[in-house]
């Protein structure tokens, strides 16, 4: 299967990387894998369990390093701007990551997915995804590291939920 839409995201490296350049990663768009009827929301629970974990753990970070997000090309960027990227690595050196975006309504939108095998491997199994995300929450020792990455300068736009 070829993905070609995808989000792109610009990380300042200034937060994240040794040489303290930006970097950028590629997401592929979960409408392209799901179908653009077909809208994939991530519970806020995963959000309450991020924070507990950060508060908790030494593997957990919430980084405001995120500088830029950029819509496949058939796409506008959405009218909310609240984006969160969340990444993880397993301690068997395994690297994912998600692109979220929380609504006005409060809802924690899947928009994006990387690496590409990844996003082909849950477009196979969807079951991957809810046994990911439950793991990033609740499963800590499995994690070498999760990272959570927030929009750099701006603030949220005002929603009832906020990491």
């Amino acid at each position: 299967m070829s993905l070609e839409k995808k989000w792109k995201i610009i990380i300042s490296g200034d937060k994240t990387s040794e040489s303290g350049a930006d970097f950028s990663i590629e997401f592929t768009d979960a409408d392209e894998l799901f179908g653009p009827t077909r809208k994939i929301t991530i519970s806020q629970n995963l959000l309450d369990d991020l924070v507990h974990n950060v508060r908790k753990y030494k593997n957990y970070y919430v980084i405001k390093a995120l500088k830029q997000v950029v819509p496949p090309r058939e796409k506008s960027i959405p009218e909310t701007k609240n984006f969160i990227a969340i990444f993880g690595i397993t301690k068997d050196k395994i690297k994912m990551g998600f692109l979220l975006q929380l609504t006005k309504e409060s809802i924690l939108l899947l928009i994006g997915l990387w690496p590409s095998e990844l996003a082909q491997a849950i477009a196979k199994k969807v079951e991957l995804l809810d046994n990911i995300i439950t793991a990033m929450g609740q499963v800590p020792e499995y994690w070498e590291r999760i990272d959570i990455l927030l929009l750099e300068k701006k603030h949220f736009e005002k929603t009832e939920y906020i990491v």
